[in-house]
């Protein structure tokens, strides 16, 4: 068995009381100076000392937004309606163009299975 150092073992005794007060395992780990995979390798055994599942343990605590940070967001410009108008029009017009040569080709593969199926009856 791996020894555990100092700060490790401090972690797993304090672990259970900073998740009840929000903190995630990230967290936790930050706090002591620890890797992440040094938490994750402990949360077995401290999963099993406090009755619950190492899944459990894993889970980050739900934080609210602290909403936009550095992010600066740049004037939206004006749209050109008639230029958006024109757009979507051509839009529409390539879609039923589609949409007919779609009918029209289900209508002739009907018109095919159909014949198909008339020359197969006298095949016999």
């Amino acid at each position: 068995m791996i020894q555990m150092d100092e700060r490790t073992l401090k972690m797993k005794e304090a672990y259970m009381g900073l998740r009840a007060q929000g903190m995630g395992p990230r967290e936790i780990a930050k706090q002591f100076g620890l890797s992440y995979s040094t938490v994750s390798r402990r949360l077995g055994e401290i999963a099993e000392e406090n009755g619950v599942s190492r899944e459990e343990l894993l889970i980050e605590p739900w934080k609210a937004h602290d909403g936009p940070r550095t992010k600066v967001f740049e004037p939206v410009s004006k749209v050109d309606t008639e230029m958006f108008t024109r757009h979507v029009n051509a839009a529409k017009a390539t879609i039923n163009r589609l949409n007919d040569d779609v009918a029209r080709n289900v209508a002739a593969r009907t018109e095919n299975l159909k014949k198909f199926e008339e020359e197969r009856g006298t095949w016999k």
